[in-house]
Order: structure tokens, then sequence, then C-alpha cells
């Protein structure tokens, strides 16, 4: 473009047209002219460059985003990110599973109005809300707790959170919730049969115990070395 501008002011120039004399001046306006022209082509190339470095720039955050959602919603633990501000910036579908609560419902919304939510979902106090409060601040020790689901379905989770944060600075706490119901059953289960078989056992290995005793003192008459043994 430049270089056709450039022949056309040059041409106008010498046709038969201009009638008056070429002048410095002309030839002047010819150089501001490719001047401008190549400062303004280089121009629109940078911003063509950055606006190219820009949509790959975005389109890589998006795609890192999208491997985040997706390892997010890939754990079996519900997550729940929740500001300094203590607002929900972020769960996961787990979360959404085990609670019964749509994400569109609770994201950006402030703890308080939210509290008549959790304090249906858990039995008791609702954790997550007295934990936000005592040390959603920039804490770095974790806190590990059990606590009990009873809506919409009754459940033990293992509850542990800490704060996140970036290179910029932290983001706020994230709470994890783990549903231990099961291993809790089996561990319980297995206390009991423990309790029960030593029980069972206690009585016999008394009684054999106790005769085994007579033996060795020679109430059951005179044994030898090898019995004794």
């Amino acid at each position: 473009t430049t270089a056709i501008g450039a022949v056309a002011n040059i041409a106008f120039l010498v046709s038969p047209y201009y009638h008056v004399g070429i002048t410095a001046q002309d030839w002047l306006r010819v150089g501001i002219f490719i001047v401008v022209s190549l400062a303004i082509a280089a121009i629109a190339d940078q911003l063509e460059k950055s606006k190219r470095d820009l949509v790959q720039a975005l389109q890589s955050e998006r795609e890192g985003q999208a491997q985040l959602r997706a390892i997010a919603d890939g754990v079996d633990e519900a997550l729940l990110l929740i500001s300094p501000d203590q607002r929900i910036l972020d769960l996961n579908r787990r979360f959404v599973e085990i609670f019964g609560a749509p994400a569109e419902r609770l994201t950006g919304q402030h703890l308080d109005d939210t509290r008549t939510l959790f304090e249906e979902v858990f039995a008791g106090e609702d954790p997550v809300y007295r934990l936000a409060q005592t040390g959603v601040a920039e804490d770095t020790q974790g806190v590990t707790q059990l606590v009990n689901q009873r809506w919409p379905q009754a459940r033990e989770l293992q509850l542990f959170t800490t704060t996140v944060g970036d290179g910029a600075g932290w983001v706020g706490r994230l709470f994890v919730f783990r549903d231990v119901t099961r291993e809790r059953e089996v561990d319980r289960m297995k206390s009991e049969f423990v309790s029960l078989v030593s029980h069972e056992l206690r009585t016999p290995l008394t009684s054999i115990k106790g005769f085994t005793e007579m033996v060795l003192d020679g109430d059951a008459g005179e044994i030898n070395e090898e019995v004794t043994e």
C-alpha cells in the first residue's frame, strides 16, 4: 500500500495534469507520506502480532482452566473455595453431588447468605461457617475434623481445610470433604468383631491356662521334662 501510494504521488507530480513545477516541497510531501505510511504499517503489524499473542494466551488460559476444572471434577472429594471476604469462589461437581446444592446457587454468594443451606446439611453447628469465620485469615495451618451430614443423605465426612495462594498472594481457604461413611462403618465392624472374639476366647483360654498351671505345679502327677517344655 505504501509503494502504491508513493508511485501514485510521483505519477501525479510528473503527469501533465500537474502544471506547477515539481518543487522540493513536493518531494518532501512524498517522503513524509512514505515515512508515515511505513510507520503506520509497522504499528499495524505490531498490533496484529500483539492481537495474535493475546488470542493465543487467552486460548492457553482457557485450556488450562478447562484442565483444572476436569481435575477438580474428577476427584472423589468435594471441594469448596472461599475468598478472604467470605465469598464462595468455586466448587466442584462432587460437592454438588454430596450436598445437593446447584453450583450456580452458591458461586459468588456470601457465607451469610448460605448459612440456612449449610445448617440444613450438617447435624448441629455448621463447620464451614465456623471455620471460615475463625480461620479464613491468612493462616497456612490445616485443620482436620469429622463432621456429620444429615441432608440430603446421612454421611460421615472428614473435613480438611487449609489456605491456598498463587504467586501474587493468597486466594482464600479451601475446604475438602471426603466421604468416610463406609470406612468408619468397617472400622466399627472390625472393633465389634475383635471385641466379640476376645470375649468368646477369654473363657476357654482362662480354663486352659488354669489347667496348664495345675499340670506344671504337679497337681496332676509328675511330668517329665518333655511334657514340661
